[in-house]
């Protein structure tokens, strides 16, 4: 069994392949996409059922020839014969358990894949041994062969957290300890799963719960003590509904009990409701301590809004347009922002959610004008190719190499927004080239390559517009941060750069820069 990834990563490997796609002859009047996700979920329970049934001899009969499978924390396996060597060393001996949860099914051409989470537990033979189990993701990438039979052509798994509800063994209701599943990795939930309200909905639906089946109830017109036990039996009935776990949180909460809370509220998660995805995030960015901690929360409320939670919409994008994510990676764009507001907009109840949303609207716009007048002196001042001297000073400020510089510096070109190409010829070594690409970010361009990861703008307050900034991290073993001042001329002709390396907070040297724009594009 194997690990978790993305639409794009596997569309990209794959999109050569996919482009040239044979469909056999006789399937080519009967095949569906919708046959092929079925054939494709048929040989992961087959294997399921063959691996717990202990028939190993069978297994490699549904991979490739030419498969290759990297299970967690063991060698890697390539070919079918290798696997007829390596499969069912694991589990030899002892009864096998398995639970699987399926996160992603997709088929295109004569390739699809297969998302999911899984456990599996080994229990040996002799009376009285231990169980032991284990929680793994899995990516599996399927091919149709000349045969016409779906087989697994790569599979990878790696590690999974435990269990968020196994912490909550004396915390909550039989539905509750029963429910798998982790709320790092919620599953995706379809509120459409049940559209009939049921007791529990009617005695505890929550205003903020904007795919409710029932009027939202306020906190002073429930009695928490009746609601919890109707709650708890109808999650008994229904084992796993995210809107009961998440209602039920509610009132774990209004009465104090703040183990069951958790639980509740993380078992929700797991199940996938946005609402409780949400509330996790926003409560553990408001106890976070750091950057890194608010970083991680605020992740938990990005998901939450593009899974299309109205509160993880309005609050992500509230945190974004005043600046609190700033120190955070992978945060979402201006745009994307401004996207969030527009899908909650319809969904604001009341004047004060309705000028609350049309308020960050507005703001969002203004930014974006901003940004695009900032965009398009940046790529005024920045673009061509700049030549001239570069000096390296160490920590005590003696030079240390002197080298002529060459950057060239493109927008809009082969797919990118931002392309930057420098040039060290260090005398008497080999000339070093690094390309380094990006993509704007409201006024900000964010760039990456295999060595760093960083971002390039306007100095806040500068109201010459001739000063800008460079942030930078290094991916070594220990980490590098560079911060560099630049300042172009008012002609644009020429420019001086400034630049501190740093490491744990101690200096390690200093790069003092001066070029001229030798040509423009």
């Amino acid at each position: 069994m194997r690990i978790a990834a993305s639409f794009p990563l596997v569309a990209s490997l794959f999109a050569p392949a996919l482009a040239h796609a044979q469909v056999p002859p006789y399937a080519q009047a009967t095949r569906t996409v919708a046959g092929d996700v079925e054939a494709i979920r048929a040989v992961g329970k087959n294997w399921a059922s063959l691996y717990t049934q202990g028939r190993f001899a069978e297994i490699p009969d549904l991979y490739t020839n030419d498969t290759l499978v990297m299970p967690r924390g063991r060698p890697r396996i390539e070919g079918r014969e290798a696997m007829r060597r390596a499969i069912g060393g694991l589990a030899a001996g002892r009864k096998v358990d398995m639970v699987v949860t399926e996160r992603e099914v997709r088929a295109v051409g004569d390739y699809g894949w297969y998302v999911g989470d899984f456990r599996v537990t080994y229990t040996p033979k002799e009376a009285g041994a231990a169980a032991t189990s284990e929680n793994g993701r899995s990516l599996i990438l399927y091919r149709r062969d000349a045969d016409g039979r779906w087989r697994i052509l790569r599979d990878i798994d790696s590690p999974a957290p435990k269990a968020v509800v196994a912490t909550a063994a004396t915390a909550g209701p039989a539905a509750l300890k029963s429910a798998v599943g982790s709320y790092d990795a919620p599953a995706i939930w379809d509120p459409k799963l049940r559209s009939v309200a049921v007791e529990c909905d009617l005695l505890s639906a929550s205003n903020y719960d904007r795919t409710r089946l029932a009027p939202g109830v306020a906190r002073a017109a429930i009695d928490v003590p009746a609601a919890i036990a109707v709650c708890e039996a109808d999650l008994a009935r229904l084992p796993d509904d995210a809107r009961l776990l998440f209602q039920l949180g509610r009132l774990y909460g209004y009465a104090g009990d703040k183990d069951k809370t958790l639980a509740a509220r993380r078992a929700a998660a797991a199940a996938g409701n946005p609402n409780a995805i949400f509330l996790l995030g926003y409560l553990d960015y408001q106890g976070a301590k750091d950057d890194t901690g608010r970083c991680s929360a605020a992740a938990r409320m990005k998901l939450a809004a593009d899974r299309g939670n109205y509160s993880g919409q309005i609050t992500y994008a509230s945190y974004l347009i005043e600046g609190k994510l700033a120190a955070c990676s992978g945060r979402a764009t201006l745009r994307e922002g401004a996207g969030y507001v527009a899908a909650a907009r319809p969904l604001a109840e009341g004047f004060f959610e309705t000028r609350l949303a049309d308020h960050l609207a507005v703001q969002f716009a203004a930014s974006e004008t901003r940004a695009t007048e900032t965009r398009a002196r940046l790529k005024a001042q920045m673009a061509g190719t700049w030549t001239g001297t570069f000096r390296r000073y160490d920590a005590n400020g003696v030079l240390t190499e002197t080298l002529p510089s060459e950057i060239t510096v493109a927008f809009d070109t082969n797919g990118q927004d931002y392309t930057q190409t420098n040039v060290l010829r260090p005398v008497g070594k080999p000339e070093q080239r690094i390309t380094t690409t990006g993509s704007w970010d409201g006024d900000r361009l964010r760039f990456a390559n295999p060595r760093i990861d960083g971002w390039f703008g306007p100095l806040d307050g500068d109201t010459t517009g001739l000063a800008s900034v460079l942030q930078m991290t290094f991916k070594a073993a220990q980490p590098t941060t560079m911060s560099e001042m630049l300042n172009v001329s008012p002609d644009g002709t020429r420019w001086s750069r400034v630049a501190q390396y740093m490491s744990k907070g101690r200096l390690l040297r200093r790069t003092l820069i001066d070029e001229v724009r030798r040509s423009e594009p």
